[in-house]
């Protein structure tokens, strides 16, 4: 749910959307507005955008969630307010967890996903997966996955230092999920990793997993 004024983020945003997924846009200039209708017209996504015309701190009240998202990019002085706002429409949603598992199952769901950004799909599998289960391959093989991954990456990343930071990346995420199976235990994560402790502890200092 983003702000309008003349749509450019909108339709990213929108077009990034699955098949059912909805955009609430707020303006509170019917000029712009009227900017928006056409621009998304244009851009064809139309008709999956609800552009309400209003000012936001009197709209948000009025809408209920859950959302997925909030997009916020409007007058400065009021954003605390308008945070307030977003924070109810995201917590609608009655995560059933915390934010440690939050975190485990979008580490699951890069692994379901089949390109560089995770979809609708790839998250609610990741929801419905346990952690330490066997990876599924699905229609796509471990192997396909890991291309469309690898070929996503280097799309977005490529130049400078591309590869030493994903080999980075890859690295930290290994650590985190030793950890993770070991219980904050270094001596069982290190033993699962075939380093020695010492080498853990380095390497969690240059990821600041201390």
């Amino acid at each position: 749910m983003p702000l309008t004024l003349a749509g450019y983020s909108g339709i990213w945003i929108a077009r990034a959307l699955p098949a059912d997924g909805r955009l609430v846009s707020i303006e509170g200039d019917e000029r712009h507005a009227a900017h928006a209708r056409e621009a998304f017209r244009r851009a064809g996504v139309a008709d999956r955008v609800d552009l309400l015309v209003g000012e936001a701190l009197d709209t948000l009240p009025t809408l209920a969630g859950p959302f997925d998202a909030v997009f916020l990019d409007a007058d400065k002085a009021p954003l605390p307010r308008y945070l307030d706002e977003a924070m109810r429409l995201l917590c609608s949603y009655e995560w059933p967890g915390n934010v440690r598992e939050l975190e485990h199952c979008l580490r699951r769901a890069l692994i379901f996903t089949r390109g560089f950004a995770i979809q609708r799909d790839d998250l609610l599998r990741a929801m419905e997966s346990k952690p330490g289960s066997a990876v599924p391959t699905g229609h796509a093989g471990a192997d396909d996955q890991l291309r469309a991954f690898l070929a996503g990456y280097l799309d977005m990343n490529a130049g400078p230092d591309c590869e030493p930071r994903l080999m980075a990346m890859i690295e930290k995420e290994l650590l985190l999920e030793a950890l993770r199976r070991a219980n904050g235990n270094q001596s069982k994560a290190a033993e699962l990793l075939g380093i020695s402790r010492f080498t853990l502890q380095r390497k969690m200092e240059k990821y600041n997993l201390t």
